[in-house]
């Protein structure tokens, strides 16, 4: 069974696309043989490894182990990022997150988008609902203040993510 996750997009004017419900599915995961980075995303994950590291007591090196493959892909329209989730009963085997082109190529939106959909595949976190500032929220405003507020969003996001505040994946 695979489950997708999605942050989505919400444009400067307030409109938002639709959030996609999670599918599920019983296609057989594919193996890669080990954790898989796109090149174009290395530095992107360097930074996410310096941010987990400010803001956590986490071991980072490992949360990033338990991915398998992180990727640049086509993604259905207003989707920042997704994690797949592979499952075999309630086990997951196999984790991969893919981003959208143009968030690899915009520096503060790949580290908040990174941030989020590493927070489903590796910490197996939910979205928030009740919170659209927050991090988890299933929609992200990519816009001018984003490189602004995001040391502030990252800072509770791992706060409320040790604290095992966050709604988990069921």
């Amino acid at each position: 069974m695979r489950i997708i996750l999605s942050l989505l997009l919400m444009t400067a004017c307030g409109s938002a696309s639709n959030m996609a419900e999670p599918t599920v599915s019983n296609e057989p995961a594919p193996t890669t043989g080990g954790a898989d980075v796109d090149l174009q995303l290395l530095e992107g994950i360097q930074v996410w490894k310096e941010d987990c590291q400010r803001y956590s007591s986490y071991n980072c090196a490992r949360l990033l182990e338990s991915v398998d493959r992180i990727r640049v892909g086509r993604l259905e329209d207003g989707t920042l990022g997704q994690c797949n989730l592979w499952t075999l009963a309630l086990i997951v085997t196999r984790r991969e997150v893919v981003i959208r082109p143009e968030i690899a190529a915009n520096p503060a939106a790949l580290r908040a988008v990174l941030a989020h959909e590493l927070g489903h595949c590796a910490l197996l976190l939910n979205h928030v609902t009740s919170d659209a500032s927050h991090l988890m929220a299933p929609y992200l405003s990519v816009d001018s203040t984003l490189e602004a507020r995001l040391p502030a969003m990252l800072q509770r996001f791992y706060a409320d993510a040790q604290a095992n505040t966050l709604p988990r994946i069921e």
